[in-house]
C-alpha cells in the first residue's frame, strides 16, 4: 500500500479542468514509477506478480449503485494491470505478499507446493502453481514436512531478495525525482533571484536598513556566493528552518549592496509564529515593471480611470523621464524601484514611459499621464502605539527609544498614525519637535531637518506602520482616537473610544461581484475578523483602498461601555491625504536559469531532490513537535490543486513539483508504519537479525493498527482539503 500526503501552508487557487486533467496524470504516473519499482525488481528475483495497479481497485456499493472496482484493466502473461476506482496511491500484488492482514491465512496456503519428491531445486510452472488446497490437504505452516513453500512466491525469497523488493519503489522515486530536476533545469527553469525589493516596517531586515535592491549572495559560512540563490528557496527555507525549535537561531547571510558586500548577523522575528506558524526577516521578493497579463490594474483605481491608457503586458521603464534600475543589464526593470518613485511623489501626477508590444511583434514607446490616487477612510483615525522598532543609522536612534508613545508634532496632536508619514514628508527641510510620553513622563525631543519621506505601502500582515525618514516604527491599533467631523464614521455616531472588531466589504451589482470573485476569490466578502491571522486596522485600511465602485462597509464596533454594533459605512476620500499605491498590478520578477550541459544538469537535480527530501523531513519533524498543526496537511485533492497550479505556470515547474512529490512519497512510504514499504522493512530487519520471521499474528495485529491510523488520517487530510474549497 502506498500513500501520498503533501504539507501546504495555503492553498486556494483557480484552477482550469485541463491543468486538473494534467496533474491527474502526473500524480498517477510518480504513482505508477513507485510500484514500477516494486514490479521489477520482483521479476528480477523470480517472484511471481499477480497485480499492478495505479489506484486501488476497491468494489463500491452506494446502495442500488454498484460501481466497477477498476477504471480499466487488462492481463499480459500473469500479471493483470489496472487503474483502480480509488486514486489514492497504487499497489504490486505478488504470490504469497498481502496488505490485507485478513487475507494472511488464504494467501499462506496459497504459497504451499505438496511434496511430491520430483521437484528440482528451480521447479516447473506446473509444480509452483499446485496449490495445496486443490489436495485438500491443510497444514498449520509451511514447515509442514508434506509441504515446501511455492519458490515463485514472495516469501520463499531471502531476506536480502524481500528487502530490494520492498526498498525499490522507494529508490524508483529518489532516481525519478533526479530526472525531473534535471530534465527541468536543461530545460531552464524560471526562479525568483534574492533581490531584497524593500522590508516591512519594524522587521529585521527593516531595523538594519538593507536598502531595497540588495542581493542575497549566501546563506551561512559554508559554500561558495552564488547569484542564482533563489528566493523562494535557499531563502525561504533556510529562514523558516531556523524557525524549527523552542529558540530562533541566528543566521548569517552575505548581503551585496550599493556599497559593497558585507556580512550580516540576523535573527528572524518570531512575531507571526503563533498566528501563521512561521518566522520571518520581513523582506519583500522583487518584481517586475511589467504589467499583469491577466490584470494589469485594480478597477476603481485611478490607473483604471478614464482616458487612462494600461494594458495588460505594458511595461514601465520610465518615471516622468527617470529610467527604472534595469535588471542585471536585461529587457527587465525593478518593480520596487517604480512603487518607490511613485511612493516618492505620493500626492503629484506623474508621467509614466510605457513599452508595449503589438500583435506582430514590433514595439512601441507610449506615454501615461498618472495622477495621484486620494487615500480613502471611513473618517476613524486609531489611536497609535508605542514605537516597536528603531532602524540603525537612523535619525531616530540618538534621542527615541522603544516603547516612546508619541503625542505631540510640531505641539500638535500626532493625528492618524496612518498619514504620520506623509505629513512629516510634508515638512522635509524644516527642523520637527516630537513631544513623548516615556516611563510616565513627557519629554521633548527636537529632530533636525529630515530628507524626503518613503511612504511604503502596507506589507503586513502586522499592525505595523512606519515613518521611513525619521526611522520609527509604531503599532496602529484598533481603538478609536478621534473620528473626523462630516466623515461617514461621524454621521452614524462612532465614539472616540470604540473599538473596531471587524470589517465586512460587501460588493454591489452582479459585474462587481464577479469582478472580486476573479481577483479576491470568493471569499472577498467574508468578515475580516481583526485578531485573526493576517487581519488588522492596516490590514483593512489598505483593501480600503481598492474597492470596488459602491461597495458597502459593515463595520462591527463595541463602544465605551456598551455591547456591540454594526455600521454600514462609505469610504471617501481623506483631506490632504494620498496613497502611494496607484493601482498598477505587477509581475513577478523571474529570470530562466539553464544547466550549460546534461552533467550541470544531473548535479542541479540531486540538489533539488537532496532538498526536497529536506523540506519533507522538516515538516514531519515541525509535526512531531507540533510546530505546526495536522491542520495544515493537504491529501489528494490538495496534491491535484497545487499541481494543477504548477502545470499551468509551466512544464519545468510542473517537473518540479513532480521531483517534490517523488521525495515526498519515498519518505512518507518509508516511515515505520505496518503496512506501508517501511512497516514491511522493519519486519524484514527483525527477522534478517534473529533469523526468523515476525510471528503472523503480530504482523497482522501491527499491520490492522496500521491501516486504522493510515486510513483514518486520509480520511482526515481528505476533509482539510474539502475545508479549503
Amino acid at each position: 500500500m502506498e500513500l501520498s500526503l503533501i504539507a501546504v501552508f495555503s492553498a486556494s487557487f483557480w484552477i482550469t479542468t485541463l491543468s486538473i486533467f494534467k496533474a491527474m496524470f502526473a500524480l498517477g504516473f510518480v504513482i505508477f514509477v513507485h510500484e514500477l519499482g516494486h514490479f521489477l525488481v520482483a521479476k528480477a528475483c523470480g517472484v511471481k506478480v499477480e497485480k499492478f495497479y495505479v489506484g486501488f481497485d476497491v468494489p463500491i456499493k452506494i446502495g442500488p449503485l454498484r460501481l466497477p472496482s477498476s477504471i480499466v484493466k487488462f492481463t499480459r502473461g500473469e500479471t493483470e494491470y489496472g487503474i483502480g476506482i480509488i486514486p489514492l496511491g497504487g499497489y504490486v500484488k505478488m504470490l504469497g505478499q498481502d496488505d490485507n492482514p485478513l487475507n494472511a491465512e488464504k494467501e499462506a496456503e496459497r504459497t504451499r507446493l505438496r511434496h511430491t519428491g520430483l521437484a528440482t531445486a528451480e521447479g516447473t510452472e506446473e509444480q509452483a502453481d499446485l496449490p495445496a488446497e486443490v489436495e485438500q490437504e491443510k497444514a498449520s505452516s509451511a514447515g509442514d514436512p508434506q509441504f515446501k513453500l511455492n519458490p515463485r512466491s514472495y516469501v520463499a525469497k531471502t531476506v536480502p531478495q524481500r528487502m530490494a523488493i520492498i526498498s525499490a519503489g522507494v529508490i524508483m522515486n529518489l532516481i525519478f525525482a533526479v530526472i525531473f530536476a534535471a530534465f527541468a533545469y536543461r530545460m531552464g527553469v524560471k526562479i525568483t533571484p534574492c533581490v531584497v525589493a524593500g522590508s516591512s516596517a519594524g522587521d529585521p531586515a527593516w531595523q538594519q536598513n538593507w536598502p531595497s535592491g540588495s542581493k542575497i549572495l549566501q546563506i551561512g559560512r559554508g559554500g561558495e556566493p552564488d547569484d542564482n540563490l533563489r528566493f523562494q528557496w535557499e531563502l525561504r527555507y533556510k529562514v523558516a528552518e531556523s524557525g524549527i525549535g523552542k529558540d530562533v537561531k541566528q543566521l548569517e547571510i552575505l548581503l551585496e549592496t550599493p556599497e559593497g558586500r558585507e556580512w550580516k548577523k540576523i535573527t528572524p522575528t518570531a512575531r507571526l509564529k503563533e498566528q501563521l506558524g512561521m518566522v520571518t526577516l520581513g523582506v519583500r521578493p522583487p518584481s517586475s515593471s511589467r504589467l499583469s497579463a491577466s490584470l494589469p490594474v485594480y478597477r476603481g483605481t485611478v490607473a483604471a480611470g478614464d482616458g487612462i491608457d494600461l494594458q495588460a503586458g505594458d511595461q514601465v521603464v520610465a518615471v516622468d523621464g527617470k529610467s527604472l534600475l534595469q535588471v542585471d543589464q536585461t529587457a527587465n526593470y525593478y518593480g520596487h524601484d517604480l512603487a518607490e518613485r511613485l511612493a516618492a511623489r505620493i500626492g503629484q501626477p506623474v508621467q509614466l514611459t510605457v513599452q508595449r508590444k503589438a500583435k506582430d511583434g514590433t514595439e512601441k514607446t507610449i506615454l501615461v499621464d498618472l495622477p495621484p490616487a486620494p487615500l480613502y477612510g471611513l473618517g476613524l483615525e486609531m489611536k497609535i502605539g508605542p514605537i516597536s522598532a528603531i532602524q540603525q543609522g537612523s535619525a531616530a536612534e540618538k534621542d527615541f527609544k522603544l516603547g516612546d508613545q508619541l503625542v505631540l508634532l510640531n505641539g500638535e496632536p500626532i493625528g492618524d498614525p496612518l498619514t504620520l508619514s506623509e505629513r512629516i514628508g510634508s515638512l522635509a527641510g524644516e527642523s520637527l519637535k516630537f513631544s513623548v510620553l516615556r516611563n510616565g513622563s513627557t519629554v521633548e525631543l527636537d529632530v533636525a531637518p529630515l530628507g524626503s519621506e518613503l511612504n511604503v505601502p502596507y506589507m503586513g500582515p502586522l499592525p505595523i506602520a512606519s515613518v521611513e525618514s525619521l526611522g520609527i516604527a509604531f503599532e496602529v491599533t484598533n481603538k478609536v482616537a478621534s473620528v473626523q467631523p462630516g466623515s461617514s464614521a461621524a454621521d452614524k455616531g462612532i465614539g472616540v473610544g470604540s473599538e473596531i472588531l471587524s470589517v465586512q466589504l460587501i460588493a454591489r451589482g452582479e459585474e462587481n461581484k464577479e469582478y472580486a470573485a476573479q481577483v479576491y476569490s470568493d471569499r472577498y466578502q467574508d468578515e475580516m475578523v481583526i485578531g485573526e491571522a493576517g487581519v488588522n486596522w492596516m490590514s483593512i485600511h489598505h483593501r480600503l483602498q481598492r474597492l470596488l465602485p459602491d461597495t458597502e462597509v459593515r463595520v462591527k464596533v463595541r463602544g465605551q461601555g456598551s455591547g456591540t454594533e454594526i455600521f454600514s459605512l462609505a469610504a471617501r476620500p481623506v483631506k490632504n491625504a494620498y496613497f502611494a499605491d496607484r493601482g498598477l498590478v505587477l509581475t513577478e520578477l523571474n529570470r530562466q536559469h539553464v544547466a550549460s550541459s546534461w552533467g550541470e544538469a544531473i548535479s542541479l537535480g540531486l540538489r533539488e531532490t537532496r532538498e526536497k527530501l529536506g523540506e519533507v523531513f522538516r515538516v514531519l519533524k515541525m509535526l512531531i513537535n507540533r510546530d505546526v498543526s495536522v491542520d495544515k496537511l493537504g491529501g489528494p485533492i490538495t496534491i491535484v490543486r497545487v499541481m494543477g497550479i504548477e502545470s499551468s505556470e509551466g512544464f519545468t515547474r510542473l517537473l518540479l513539483f513532480l521531483t517534490f512529490l517523488s521525495a515526498n512519497l519515498a519518505i512518507l512510504n518509508f516511515l515505520p508504519i505496518p503496512a506501508l514499504d517501511g512497516g514491511h522493512m522493519v519486519f524484514l530487519l527483525f527477522e534478517g537479525i534473529t533469523g526468523r520471521p515476525v510471528s503472523e499474528r503480530i504482523q497482522g495485529t501491527l499491520t490492522l493498527i496500521g491501516v486504522a491510523l493510515l486510513l483514518t488520517l486520509m480520511i482526515y487530510v481528505i476533509f482539510n482539503d474539502i475545508a479549503r474549497i
